[in-house]
């Protein structure tokens, strides 16, 4: 689900910097996790993104003058640096030698071709020529006498065997994430980070995928008016015995693509409607279309106990 369609997700339970939020900063950089993946992990499950900014700065004493909360990142006076004349000379250099060995190359490969097909010319066949047939033919006397062409002997049909469907278990591998409280497990790839978001009544469960997306579990998460997105596609597929919707829409109108599927949907313990689902963020639809298999392969795994 996009950033923006996240935002009301948790941010009624938490209105300023909290323990809790510094404490998770810290422990998700002690773990390798960079500021930016921090930062749209926590916007996403509904912390303010000014309080998040602010606490992902950098800890810097405090002055009596000066309260922590007027803290101000200083604006470098030093003017940007300029390319000088000597880096544009060595670009052109290097552009200029690069296209040269371009051509260079291409006449290389024209010439040994064209000297290839000089040394090895290709049979010519006379048009009325006939082609040469299976060498196992049968010729009768009154044939070869009256120069009649062989009998050609018959092929016997190939044996073609259909191939087999494989069906591979990919997820045999993966690792496995239990909530004894929430009473729910799933499975993800085993190469990803995965990280818990709670301290609410929504829990929101980070699976990032490193350089190809980053993929949300949200439990109890407040649901959302699907009639005033852009849908682009949407099916049913079952998930754990019940029929969950697939779906790839925009949100917010800004082009950021999501696909997710949304599993049930239920009555909260504070009246409003939540939610259970897998969601990711993309930039256009190709992508999305893409990871589709795989979030649905994550989403198959998840199991109510």
């Amino acid at each position: 689900m996009g950033v923006d369609f996240f935002k009301a997700q948790l941010c009624y339970n938490f209105a300023m910097i909290t323990t809790e939020l510094t404490d998770y900063i810290n422990k998700s950089r002690q773990s390798g996790m960079s500021d930016d993946a921090i930062r749209q992990a926590l916007i996403t499950a509904g912390w303010n993104s000014n309080d998040v900014n602010t606490a992902l700065l950098p800890a810097t004493p405090s002055t009596p003058s000066q309260p922590q909360y007027q803290y101000q990142t200083p604006i470098s006076t030093q003017p940007i640096p300029q390319h000088t004349n000597s880096r544009k000379l060595l670009v052109t250099i290097v552009v200029t030698l690069v296209v040269l060995g371009t051509g260079v190359t291409a006449g290389l490969y024209f010439f040994n071709k064209k000297a290839s097909q000089d040394l090895n010319p290709k049979p010519q066949i006379e048009s009325n020529s006939t082609l040469p047939q299976s060498s196992e033919s049968t010729v009768t006397p009154e044939q070869s006498a009256n120069n009649e062409p062989p009998v050609q002997a018959p092929t016997p049909p190939a044996n073609v065997t259909p191939k087999k469907e494989v069906n591979i278990d990919t997820t045999s591998s993966w690792k496995t994430y239990r909530n004894e409280q929430r009473k729910i497990s799933f499975k993800y790839p085993s190469d990803a980070k995965i990280t818990e978001i709670g301290g609410g009544i929504t829990l929101t469960v980070s699976i990032d995928r490193q350089a190809m997306y980053t993929l949300y579990f949200l439990h109890q998460g407040r649901a959302d008016d699907y009639s005033t997105y852009k849908v682009f596609t949407e099916n049913k597929i079952t998930i754990d015995g019940q029929q969950a919707t697939e779906r790839v829409f925009d949100s917010s109108g800004s082009g950021e693509i999501t696909a997710g599927i949304e599993i049930k949907r239920y009555a909260g313990s504070d009246g409003f409607e939540r939610v259970d689902g897998f969601f990711a963020n993309f930039q256009n639809i190709s992508d999305a279309n893409k990871a589709l298999p795989e979030i649905e392969a994550v989403t198959k795994t998840l199991k109510y106990f």
